[in-house]
């Protein structure tokens, strides 16, 4: 019994110090609201183009794989 009190008084003064706080993991620690940054906003580089759409109506043929494959193999 006398074993239980000395260590549970050890415990509750442990707590107290600054440095065994740490040690056991109890402390905690605030974020600080000074050091949060902003990002920019999003823009568009100056470089940037937009691909022009093509026109399916100028005939545009499309091919077909089966030919395509009779092709490379007839080489």
């Amino acid at each position: 019994m006398k074993i239980f009190f000395t260590v549970t008084i050890a415990g509750i003064l442990l707590t107290g110090c600054d440095t065994a706080k740490d040690a056991f993991g109890l402390s905690r620690s605030q974020p600080d609201e000074f050091s949060v940054t902003d990002n920019p906003p999003l823009t568009i580089p100056k470089e940037f183009q937009a691909v022009k759409p093509v026109d399916a109506s100028q005939g545009e043929k499309k091919s077909d794989p089966s030919e395509a494959a009779v092709k490379v193999l007839t080489k």
